[in-house]
């Protein structure tokens, strides 16, 4: 069976490079996803955590097989970075791999646009080793902008139009995007100063970039990281994947693709999350005053029990000695700190959940703001509605139809009712196929090659997929292997 490769998505990671000197989880949940996928490897790719699908998918290709990354003259002229990256030279993740060793890419979030910008560029032959269509079974989606979505207007991306008629993203002065622009500079600066102790505290993988990064980009947003366009937010601009998908139609059209969307998750305010803040800390600190107030009440009870912990000092000091031994040794042979991990978890989870929920909030707003002409096409039911990060229309990936807008009185069009055909939705609904984790399927229909096959995930939420969902990522992953194993014919 093929092997299964792994693709993370913004600001992700993958298994040999953990942030925070490798103490934070995986990316996936990869010792699960390793016990279920027997019949081939599976491994993660490291890539750039923000870059575009074009650097992303040149990074992931020479990962796996083994070689110094190449972003091809002509585009890193164009866009002016450096050409080279990475040298994965003897650090290939694949022992082979090549028409008759197929393998499955599978991405979350972005990284399921970049499964689908590396097996284009692979299907094409784009680095003219003798690749083509057949070297990729299947493309999987988890939760991907697959039609582009609302986030990168959100955080201060801008579209405008040339004088030519091109239409161009730019990030706008003072915005939130100029700001973590000018961070994540300052951090790659610091890498390239001290790489031991930044980069592995956050590795950013993205040193194409390191010889524009000077003060003054960082200062006026002029950084052709953001001029360019070669960059993740401006490529799931709903525009711009629009036309992205309709140049990749044929390739796709060889190969099997799956889509796994997740459900709308409930907004929540920056004013109701206060609320809850407030609430917890008053509960906080009235367990604590009752706390202190015990202490004083039986502070005699408590001063022998003091008296008497110090004849267990030396233990302790031992004790403490060797979990400082423990901690220096590699992680990968201490199971205990993964014990730990996979304990706490489900609190990860439950902390996690409510930031998902403000960005839903967040990400509500702007695409409600958002114009027509940016806007992807949804109904009045669906327009805002997304998972925490991505709009959940986006998730499915179909080209967006054609606009009808209704005539008001006088000849006017009301851009607020805008709809679409009937006939049309009837038109799309061939497009793909549609299945429900939580529903047994009367009969497994065999997967066709170049039609999406949608596997909906309910409650669940942008996590989806990764090691912090606890809930709905593992019986998701068993159904997707199923799907893999035994209905592509």
């Amino acid at each position: 069976m093929p092997d299964l490769v792994m693709i993370h998505g913004l600001l992700g990671w993958a298994e040999e490079e953990k942030p925070l000197y490798g103490w934070m989880p995986d990316y996936f949940p990869l010792r699960f996803i390793r016990d279920r996928w027997t019949e081939g490897a599976v491994v993660a790719v490291e890539l750039g955590v923000a870059s575009s699908d074009h650097d992303r998918a040149c990074e992931a290709f020479a990962h796996l097989m083994g070689l110094r990354v190449d972003y091809g003259e002509e585009h890193a002229k164009q866009n002016r970075h450096a050409r080279f990256g990475v040298d994965f030279r003897g650090q290939g993740l694949l022992k082979r791999w090549d028409a008759t060793s197929p393998v499955h890419l599978v991405g979350h979030s972005f990284g399921g646009n970049t499964a689908v910008a590396l097996y284009n560029m692979i299907a094409e032959d784009h680095w003219g080793i003798g690749t083509g269509p057949d070297w990729v079974v299947s493309v999987t989606a988890i939760c991907s902008p697959l039609r582009g979505c609302s986030l990168p207007f959100l955080l201060g991306l801008v579209e405008v139009t040339d004088e030519d008629g091109c239409t161009k993203h730019l990030v706008e002065p003072g915005s939130f995007t100029h700001g973590v622009m000018a961070v994540c500079c300052l951090i790659i600066k610091m890498q390239d100063r001290w790489p031991r102790m930044f980069k592995s505290l956050y590795n950013m993988k993205s040193d194409q970039w390191s010889e524009h990064n000077t003060w003054s980009n960082m200062v006026s947003a002029r950084h052709p990281y953001a001029l360019s366009g070669d960059n993740m937010m401006s490529e799931i601009a709903p525009r711009t994947r629009r036309r992205a998908l309709r140049g990749r139609m044929e390739n796709l059209s060889k190969t099997y693709l799956i889509a796994i969307t997740s459900d709308a998750l409930a907004p929540l305010s920056p004013w109701h999350l206060f609320q809850r803040l407030a609430v917890g800390a008053l509960v906080t600190s009235g367990l604590s005053l009752s706390t202190l107030v015990m202490a004083i009440r039986h502070r005699s009870q408590l001063l022998r029990l003091l008296r008497s912990a110090k004849v267990f000092r030396p233990r302790l000091s031992l004790l403490g000695l060797c979990l400082a031994l423990l901690a220096v040794l590699k992680r990968k042979q201490w199971r205990l700190y993964e014990r730990l991990l996979l304990f706490f978890r489900p609190l990860m989870y439950r902390m996690v959940r409510p930031l998902l929920r403000l960005s839903s909030w967040s990400v509500h707003r702007a695409a409600k703001e958002l114009s027509p002409k940016s806007a992807l096409v949804a109904s009045d039911a669906e327009q805002g509605a997304n998972d925490g990060l991505i709009d959940t229309v986006a998730q499915r990936c179909l080209d967006c139809p054609r606009l009808a807008r209704q005539q008001q009185p006088g000849g006017r069009q009301n851009r607020s009712a805008l709809h679409v055909p009937q006939a049309r939705f009837h038109a799309l609904a061939r497009a793909y196929s549609a299945e429900h984790v939580d529903r047994e399927q009367a009969e497994e229909q065999p997967l066709q090659r170049g039609r999406w096959h949608e596997l909906h995930v309910p409650n669940s939420d942008h996590s989806l997929g990764t090691w912090f969902d606890c809930h709905h990522s593992e019986k998701m992953y068993d159904h997707l292997f199923s799907i893999l194993r035994r209905r592509m014919h």
